[in-house]
């Protein structure tokens, strides 16, 4: 009787394991293009700053200890990312992931734009 106890057990890990692993493949035979965006120039102005691909929020640039770089996956294609900040305007930014391109790194840099009448700063995707 007491055998009988340890072979269940066995087969209960053993689909556990097998269930585990099933659904790790699964869970991640989605999407497997990142778009990266390192803010780390500016890491306190621009926490909190939210990530805009293809016209929707996907989320905000996060601050994760000293790192300063925030993921995003995408389907394999042609994107539009920009940055939607409170106070600073964001030029949008055209990407193609896929082609062998797993991980596309974009930089956040603030320049200064004249636009004939001002100077105003603008967040710029690199």
């Amino acid at each position: 009787m007491a055998h009988r106890g340890i072979n269940l057990r066995v087969a209960v890990i053993a689909v556990a394991i097998l269930m585990s692993i099933s659904y790790g493949v699964v869970a991640t035979s989605g999407p497997r293009y990142v778009i990266q965006i390192d803010f780390g120039m500016y890491p306190e102005d621009l926490e909190g700053t939210e990530v805009v691909i293809d016209g929707e929020v996907v989320g905000s640039l996060t601050r994760r200890g000293a790192r300063t770089l925030t993921g995003f996956r995408v389907e394999e294609g042609v994107h539009i990312v920009s940055l939607k900040h409170a106070t600073l305007a964001s030029e949008p930014v055209e990407l193609t992931s896929g082609f062998g391109a797993g991980q596309l790194r974009l930089m956040v840099d603030l320049e200064e734009r004249f636009d004939g009448t001002r100077s105003e700063p603008v967040l710029v995707l690199r």
